[in-house]
């Protein structure tokens, strides 16, 4: 038994080497390798070697036959052979390169930031090796310019349209099989690099015979279906594991993979993907002439290629990667982003489908302003319960109305361990593009975090409105980084009111728009003047925990403090600052004690 826990012992710590010191652990095993080869050296010194020979063997036999006999599998460790080290540099960072070396201020922040370039580096190197369901993921990550690093959204841009292409060669063998002749019997040329590749398909620009203007020609590639499907089951599989042993992330990580699930099938299907294309366009252009959408061509198109217009413009991942939003007037940019906004409204309340994948690579920028949408694969379609809940919530946020964390649970949101005029507030951080709101722009992951923030679970989220909050979230993040704050309630209110309008829901609009909700920073301005007045901080972090015990003014804070629980409230201050309001107190004509 001893024997075989030493055994193991030294298996695990090969495969730790491998994992978090790559490098080191290939010169290791290369020296272990030359050793346990090497017939002059004496039978004592082999046998010692031999105790890590073994363990290195079956390591690089399992690193090789894994991934063949068990692909899902092998997927899964390498993505944790390549996150883990990134989690383990972070805690390095945090635990001893900062904490021990006192470092000033500035240089804190140049170990923060080499930390972030090298995590980044790595984080690339995980997506494009692994590609599939990661790339997907990462599509909405790189678009958080109010949530990352500059260095990960930065480096991460790739995943909107340039990740890694298929060789030509390879693009004419599939164009042959799905369309039946030879490529070059229907178009003249076709360009070999292509103009934008992504995770499913790549993009190349063409000529096509009978046509005076060049082609886009769409070609999913052969394995991506594959990978999607393997990476998807290996976490649904690790978050009912998790579910099963109540490891909860703060959101309902569950039903949004499931979600998922059900929608990126459609995705490979191109004929569903044309005809939803045909169908927005045709609903969209009659009423928004400068929102366009590309004409497919129906005899060049098949289950794996769509052939359709050459748009003009650049996308928007280009303009934000090379900065040239900046070249654009500020008019501009908000018209762009009040168009984007403007054709949700017309596709959720209007049409009833929507265009669920609005990241940066799918969103074209013409000379002339137009907005272009691209990419029609992850439509969805919304139940009319969906869509009548939503126009509650709607109306009532762009009236203010104290119905909205009410809306919010018709909806099917279900929030744990949160007040309700939190509730509100993530009614607003999750609908709407508003970034007025500190919460909205705060980062889960920060160390400050308010408690009543990191407390709060968003244990239900209904499959059918989660593609609702993924539009929101990557409308932020770009909204964000082009420096406009636009309020998507504000834009959709008219299309939802018109929608329960002609479901003869008159009076409910009414009802929901009658009584004004005045937020938490509103209510509290006598108090957060108070404390200014007096030359005590009233960031958010110190107002939270009071909001939380429902004090908004001073006097608020007088029965507090006549109750012995003050203290308790001011939890985000600091013992000289609690003191110190203590004594304003008790010296003012609010005394009450």
């Amino acid at each position: 038994m001893t024997g075989l826990f030493a055994g193991f012992s030294r298996f695990l710590l090969c495969t730790c080497l491998r994992v978090f010191q790559p490098q080191f652990y290939n010169v290791f095993r290369m020296f272990i390798y030359a050793k346990a080869t090497n017939i002059h050296e004496k039978s004592t010194q082999v046998d010692k070697v031999q105790l890590f020979f073994k363990p290195c063997a079956i390591n690089q036999l399992i690193s090789i036959s894994v991934p063949i006999v068990f692909p899902g599998l092998g997927r899964l460790l390498a993505f944790y052979a390549h996150f883990l080290p990134v989690v383990a540099g972070y805690m390095k960072t945090q635990c001893i390169e900062v904490r021990l070396a006192r470092l000033r201020q500035s240089d804190v922040q140049a170990v923060w930031n080499a930390r972030h370039e090298w995590g980044a580096d790595r984080m690339v190197k995980l997506l494009d090796k692994l590609s599939g369901f990661y790339v997907k993921v990462a599509q909405v990550f790189a678009t958080k310019y109010d949530l990352l690093p500059e260095q990960y959204v930065r480096k991460m841009s790739f995943v909107f349209e340039n990740c890694r292409p298929l060789p030509i060669s390879e693009i004419h063998k599939i164009m042959h099989e799905e369309l039946g002749q030879n490529v070059f019997d229907l178009f003249i040329d076709i360009q070999s690099t292509p103009m934008a590749c992504a995770t499913i398909a790549q993009v190349h620009v063409a000529r096509m015979y009978g046509f005076d203007e060049c082609v886009v020609i769409k070609v999913q590639r052969p394995t991506s279906e594959m990978l999607m499907n393997l990476d998807m089951k290996n976490m649904i599989l690790v978050s009912r594991v998790m579910d099963v042993l109540g490891m909860h992330l703060p959101f309902d990580h569950t039903s949004v993979l499931l979600e998922y699930q059900n929608q990126i099938p459609m995705e490979f299907d191109f004929h569903r993907e044309r005809m939803m294309m045909e169908t927005l366009r045709k609903s969209i252009q009659t009423k928004h002439a400068d929102i366009l959408i590309p004409k497919s061509i129906a005899f060049a198109s098949s289950k794996r290629i769509i052939t359709m217009a050459l748009m003009p413009g650049d996308s928007v991942a280009r303009v934000l990667s090379n900065n040239t939003h900046q070249h654009f007037n500020k008019d501009a940019i908000e018209s762009f982003s009040r168009k984007l906004l403007t054709v949700y409204g017309h596709q959720i309340f209007e049409v009833g489908i929507f265009h669920s994948d609005p990241h940066p690579g799918n969103l074209l920028i013409a000379p002339s302003g137009a907005l272009t949408l691209l990419d029609f694969g992850l439509v969805k379609v919304l139940s009319d319960n969906v869509r009548f809940a939503f126009a509650q919530l709607i109306v009532a946020m762009s009236s203010n109305s104290n119905h909205v964390a009410r809306c919010l649970e018709t909806l099917g949101i279900r929030l744990d361990n949160c007040t309700p005029e939190l509730r509100t507030t993530i009614a607003y951080v999750l609908f709407d593009t508003r970034m007025d709101l500190p919460e909205a722009r705060m980062n889960p992951f920060e160390k400050a975090l308010p408690t009543e923030i990191r407390r709060l679970r968003l244990s239900k989220i209904p499959q059918e409105v989660f593609m609702l909050v993924r539009i929101v979230a990557l409308m932020r993040g770009m909204l964000t980084a082009f420096g406009v704050d636009i309020h998507s309630r504000h834009i959709w209110a008219p299309y939802a009111k018109r929608f329960l309008k002609k479901n003869n829901n008159t009076q409910l609009i009414s009802r929901l728009g009658n009584v004004q909700f005045t937020n938490a920073e509103e209510r509290m301005s006598n108090l957060i003047d108070w404390l200014d007045v007096h030359s005590l901080p009233h960031e958010r972090k110190h107002m939270a925990p009071l909001a939380l015990a429902n004090i908004w003014d001073v006097h608020g804070l007088v029965v507090a403090l006549s109750n012995n629980n003050m203290y308790d409230v001011l939890r985000g201050f600091t013992t000289v600052e609690q003191n110190k309001i203590k004594l304003m107190l008790l010296s003012s004509h609010y005394q009450c004690v």
